[in-house]
């Protein structure tokens, strides 16, 4: 319940009129909240978002009529096939957040949000994949060079597979299996019960807190390993290499094996967590990670100001980026989005130097500057008004952010909140 630092604080401010919406060309299906989708795409950018109504809607900017898709199935099952794409503006496609989907990308450039159904397939060539804000029971993507960024995995199990691209991932997974030959892999994993990577001559640097009872392996031939885990994990650590050197900040010597073979065999603390590291010819490193401070950040709900004679007219104007979300994070990187009344808690470095609230309708976020960090819990709280202005035919809408480092609410008044998983 600290507030020991300093921060810098900034307002944003925004204006919004009637003019400034874009009507989107839309096709509009009803759909079943637990129903199925298959997307079939050779080229273009998708962005794919799970939403609370129960209905199919597949929206394109005016100029690209031409582009909407063969629409087949029923409610419990749709098929969309789209052509190929010369438009460079994204199509957007919105579903219930509890259905399954299934995406077969070729080429295409794919954004998923907000999907959270039992089952998340996405299989591409050469399109880069961005998911966030999703949390479906199984996660399966499969590509063959395009680059990888997860920022949220599937809550049972992330299946994982490039060839030759990037796989960045990240978010809580119990179970977690990983395949590359050359790609360069960066995991930032929590509550993690099994992992399996395998990569060829791909680097592997991963961050890792497991649940007790936690087995890891990871395998490699000429990339270089790097697993970090938090100090107090009692490890039983077993480390192999053909002609790379082995180090671990948890102890252990490295001994001779077989032929001209390195080993380290150490247990440290109560050994629950089990970690098999192999290599060939690369390195394999195993760290400590510091201690971390704890954040407990929160929405408000919004509290309006009506104009007066423009009360009437305000109800007909109700901007999309009124009920969006807002996006709180640490040093340039999201960790979560959170809409009114909804809370998250997480980790934070102690060497954090930026903490920031931003919105996609503002270029420029509110960004508070990290004075000094204790092992300790920080809560902060991100709130939000409105004034209306203008005339009755042209009313227009300010919206002012602010972000600040609050005292910590009580438990009965954060049970008001609903709790959202940060990534």
């Amino acid at each position: 319940m600290k507030r020991p630092f300093l921060f810098l604080l900034h307002l944003l401010v925004m204006s919004l009129t009637l003019a400034n919406l874009q009507v989107l060309a839309d096709e509009v299906r009803p759909m079943q909240p637990d129903g199925r989708l298959l997307l079939e795409v050779s080229s273009g950018a998708f962005v794919i978002s799970g939403s609370e109504n129960n209905e199919l809607r597949v929206s394109v900017p005016p100029e690209g009529r031409s582009l909407m898709p063969e629409i087949t199935g029923s409610e419990e099952a749709w098929t969309l096939r789209f052509g190929a794409m010369d438009s460079e503006d994204p199509i957007a496609i919105h579903l219930p957040q509890a259905a399954e989907l299934e995406v077969r990308g070729g080429h295409a450039g794919l954004v998923v949000r907000d999907m959270n159904g039992p089952r998340l397939q996405l299989q591409t060539v050469s399109g880069p994949v961005h998911i966030e804000d999703s949390r479906p029971r199984r996660l399966v993507v499969d590509s063959v060079d395009g680059p990888l960024r997860l920022d949220s995995l599937g809550r049972a199990e992330s299946r994982l597979s490039s060839l030759d691209g990037a796989i960045l991932a990240r978010g809580a997974s119990e179970r977690v299996w990983l395949r590359t030959l050359s790609g360069q892999v960066g995991l930032n994993l929590r509550n993690l019960l099994d992992l399996d990577v395998e990569s060829l001559s791909g680097s592997l640097s991963a961050y890792l807190q497991p649940l007790e009872d936690a087995v890891l392996r990871a395998r490699t031939h000429s990339g270089p390993m790097r697993i970090e885990l938090p100090e107090g994990t009692g490890l039983n650590l077993h480390a192999e290499s053909h002609q790379g050197s082995i180090s671990s900040e948890f102890g252990g010597d490295v001994v001779p094996g077989q032929g001209s073979n390195r080993r380290l065999a150490h247990r440290s603390g109560s050994g629950s967590v089990r970690a098999e590291l192999r290599s060939v010819e690369s390195t394999i490193e195993v760290a400590k990670r510091p201690p971390t401070a704890r954040v407990l950040v929160f929405r408000e709900r919004p509290h309006f100001s009506p104009g007066g004679a423009l009360r009437q007219r305000r109800h007909a104007f109700r901007p999309p980026s009124m009920e969006s979300k807002i996006e709180f994070g640490i040093d340039g990187q999201r960790r979560v989005s959170l809409q009114p009344g909804q809370y998250a808690e997480f980790d934070l470095p102690l060497d954090s130097r930026q903490i920031f609230a931003r919105h996609t309708n503002i270029r420029s976020p509110v960004e508070l500057e990290v004075v000094s960090l204790e092992p300790a819990l920080y809560c902060f709280s991100i709130s939000r008004s409105r004034d209306w202005t203008g005339t009755y035919d042209q009313p227009r809408v300010q919206v002012e952010f602010q972000l600040a480092n609050v005292p910590c609410p009580e438990p009965e008044e954060l049970a008001e909140f609903e709790r959202v998983e940060a990534d």
